[in-house]
């Protein structure tokens, strides 16, 4: 009965050494299986982490191409519509002197053109002031006919613009007069 009993000790011992090398297999197993998964969403997580530090720099560089490029587009505008007045200007001088009815019509185009609108709002404007009468409305109301704020804006506008152009070249004329290092 001893060797029956060494028997089933022994047989129970190499089964429960098979047994726990199976449990150790698969506790082995699921413990490579979290650390892979656990190294696979840190790569997925640095992989992410570059590709966002990428396209952060690949925006930045895009940005700065866009700033460069629009700096670009704008001087050369600029320098074309410097162009264009001078091709105008010479032109001009070119035409100075050809005939005396060119002169004549060149310079009187714009007064024409200003002179026959001014007309046109003055008689406009004494229509109103007609009707606003007729209609036996007081004083005040033709004033507001007169300078009503369309009227008001119109005239600050041509005011502002022959005036403040003259003292803007006054001012840039002067500017350009004075040294440049003054306070040395």
């Amino acid at each position: 009965m001893s060797a029956l009993l060494g028997s089933i000790v022994g047989l129970g011992a190499s089964i429960g050494t098979g047994v726990i090398d199976v449990i150790k297999k698969n506790s082995e197993r699921k413990n490579r299986i979290v650390e892979l998964t656990a190294e696979k969403e840190l790569i997925n997580a640095q992989a992410d982490a570059d590709a966002k530090k990428t396209e952060a720099q690949s925006n930045a560089e895009i940005n700065k191409l866009r700033a460069e490029m629009e700096a670009k587009l704008k001087n050369l505008n600029a320098q074309g519509d410097i162009d264009e007045s001078k091709q105008l200007l010479e032109h001009d001088k070119g035409l100075r002197g050809a005939t005396t009815l060119i002169d004549k019509f060149s310079a009187s185009v714009r007064p024409f053109i200003t002179y026959t609108f001014f007309l046109m709002f003055i008689l406009f404007k004494i229509i109103l002031i007609w009707d606003v009468l007729k209609s036996q409305q007081s004083l005040i109301n033709v004033a507001n006919v007169i300078f009503d704020s369309e009227t008001q804006v119109l005239f600050s506008a041509v005011v502002s613009f022959w005036f403040g152009s003259r003292t803007i070249s006054k001012f840039s004329d002067r500017i350009g007069r004075q040294p440049r290092n003054m306070y040395r």
